[in-house]
């Protein structure tokens, strides 16, 4: 499943037609303060708290998922309960630069008592990148299942891309 944090993303269009041509179930999180139109998958609207969308979103993705998001805490979060994530800049988070992501996130705002600034969407490449790390991180979780690397992938829960993807014996 295709899960994005839907605050805030310019890439939302971009996304449900790449999951719409993969055949991926998509979900879109957002506060109730944005009203977001899809064609193609779902939009969960969470109360207005801080972070709700985010916890929300964290809460339902496993393993086998995609997370779109470009909060770094949430991509960590994501990532320890075994899920995929990208910036919507293009840039797939691992873990060789989460950990130096959210530490110079913490010393940019550590005693300010500010929450960071967000950068701009950017134009044209900035979703061609996009585009292609989603597409790259879609195909990585299905090489991950093909190749076996995973035990648990037969426990895989429908609507995952473990589940919808995975090499029958």
């Amino acid at each position: 499943m295709l899960f994005i944090d839907g605050d805030s993303c310019p890439v939302i269009e971009k996304a449900e037609s790449t999951a719409r041509e993969f055949g991926i179930d998509m979900a879109v999180f957002c506060d109730t303060e944005h009203r977001i139109q899809l064609d193609y998958g779902t939009v969960h609207y969470v109360g207005s708290g801080r972070d709700a969308a985010d916890y929300k979103l964290v809460n339902m993705c496993k393993k086998g998922d995609v997370v779109v998001t470009q909060d770094y805490g949430l991509a960590a979060m994501a990532m320890a309960k075994g899920a995929r994530c990208l910036h919507y800049n293009g840039m797939i988070y691992n873990d060789n630069n989460i950990y130096r992501l959210l530490t110079n996130r913490y010393f940019r705002t550590r005693g300010k008592g500010k929450k960071m600034l967000k950068g701009t969407p950017g134009g044209y490449k900035k979703h061609y990148d996009f585009v292609y790390a989603l597409t790259k991180s879609i195909g990585l979780a299905r090489k991950d299942i093909n190749t076996g690397k995973d035990d648990d992938d037969k426990n895989a829960e429908p609507g995952s891309l473990l589940y919808n993807h995975r090499v029958e014996e």
